[in-house]
């Protein structure tokens, strides 16, 4: 299965191909139809993060190129959250800010992920955090180091808005976890793409295929995820020669 086959199949409540080749409309293939909007000007037509993709948008600091989706009112009666999509790094210290939730006025922040060196995290690492509307919750840093032009599919999950676990998971493996996360009610509706919780804050890189449920993927669904979205591999000689054999033998009745 492709991954974007993959993404289908699990339901997601938003998905962003980012494919548009033109316009201010980001479509969305969840179930919630909720389309975004483009800011800035987006590079388009980049090559395609993952395999079965048609193409990417790019943001870059610079351009102010970002995705906004306003009016997302359900996600303040989720239970639970998974984030998820494909990024590829500018250079090794960039803030890609794959996917934030609004934040205003001390309002929580129920997920955000991939705050490269936000708040205290490493930089050159990607991240996932939680804000409780006064302090942030201990991030979860991976282990994996951002590489100039490094393409990573990066996920995050948090099981509970009250005390709930935060998993970090870079190219299907998990890389950190933590719990006893405490996060408030979250009064925003709007989530960003490429963009920062405030009103600050442009990411850097490539952006593709990002989805949102309201729960929490399993580590073997994400596993999938991530396998879908890898080119293929060629097959071994010994294999392509036990296929042609068995044509041949077939032929012979």
């Amino acid at each position: 299965m492709t991954y974007e086959s993959v993404v289908a199949s699990l339901s997601p409540k938003l998905f962003y191909k980012l494919d548009e080749s033109s316009g201010t409309t980001a479509i969305d293939s969840g179930s919630l139809g909720l389309n975004g909007t483009y800011s800035g000007t987006p590079t388009r037509s980049q090559a395609s993060l993952y395999a079965g993709g048609t193409a990417s948008t790019r943001h870059a600091s610079g351009n102010g190129a970002y995705v906004s989706i306003s009016g997302l009112t359900a996600m303040q009666s989720w239970s639970a959250l998974t984030f998820c999509a494909w990024w590829k790094a500018t250079d090794q210290t960039t803030d890609p800010y794959i996917v934030m939730p609004a934040w205003s006025g001390g309002s929580s922040i129920p997920l955000g992920l991939g705050m490269g060196g936000t708040n205290g995290a490493n930089s050159a690492k990607l991240n996932a955090g939680a804000f409780s509307g006064s302090s942030w919750q201990t991030t979860q840093v991976g282990t994996t180091s951002i590489a100039a032009n490094g393409i990573y599919f990066v996920a995050a999950t948090l099981s509970a808005m009250s005390s709930g676990t935060l998993t970090l998971y870079v190219n299907g493996a998990q890389e950190a976890q933590g719990g006893g996360y405490t996060i408030g009610s979250w009064t925003q509706s709007t989530l960003y793409i490429g963009h920062q919780w405030d009103s600050s804050g442009v990411g850097t890189g490539t952006y593709q295929g990002v989805g949102v449920w309201d729960s929490v993927l399993t580590p073997t669904q994400i596993s999938t995820l991530y396998a879908g979205g890898v080119t293929p591999k060629i097959p071994s000689i010994a294999a392509v020669r036990r296929s042609v054999a068995v044509q041949q033998r077939s032929r012979r009745y």
